[in-house]
């Protein structure tokens, strides 16, 4: 299913709302201001949290989870070329690789490919187009992804 990102402008922390294909919004993403644990929420339109991940501060590791679904990552401080690795709940390795210039990244799941992720190069805010394999993976992981993105190589505090 393809998913566009914005990033609110005007919002206290980093926000984000998600579109379907048709413009429908189907997600929004928040981050807690001040938070230690830059935590992010992916919540549905009613308001309800649908999934949620924790990345400490000086800390390496980013911990992810929908419902009884979790995932961790490895986020290296310095890298030339961006490449995050980690597991699934069930053990299978899971990889967000980035181009150089950090504007394209795939996610894989067990060496095959369940998202790709595209920054808009001229936007008003920061937009990323998505395109997921929802039979695969779950949507809320990606849209958790994609803030953590934004956040390390996209944002003034990145």
């Amino acid at each position: 299913m393809h998913y566009t990102v914005k990033q609110k402008i005007m919002a206290f922390g980093k926000q984000y709302r998600a579109f379907d294909a048709v413009g429908n919004q189907m997600f929004e993403v928040s981050s807690m201001l001040f938070s230690p644990e830059r935590r992010k929420e992916v919540l549905d339109m009613s308001g309800t949290m649908l999934a949620w991940s924790e990345w400490p501060v000086m800390s390496a590791r980013a911990e992810l989870a929908c419902g009884s679904t979790t995932l961790a990552l490895e986020i290296p401080f310095m890298s030339h070329s961006p490449e995050w690795t980690g597991t699934d709940g069930s053990g299978n390795s899971v990889a967000v690789v980035g181009d150089f210039f950090r504007r394209s990244f795939t996610v894989s799941v067990g060496g095959v490919k369940v998202a790709a992720i595209e920054k808009r190069f001229l936007s008003f805010s920061d937009t990323y187009e998505l395109d997921v394999d929802e039979s695969a993976f779950r949507p809320e992981f990606v849209m958790l992804i994609v803030a953590m993105i934004d956040h390390k190589y996209h944002s003034d505090n990145g």
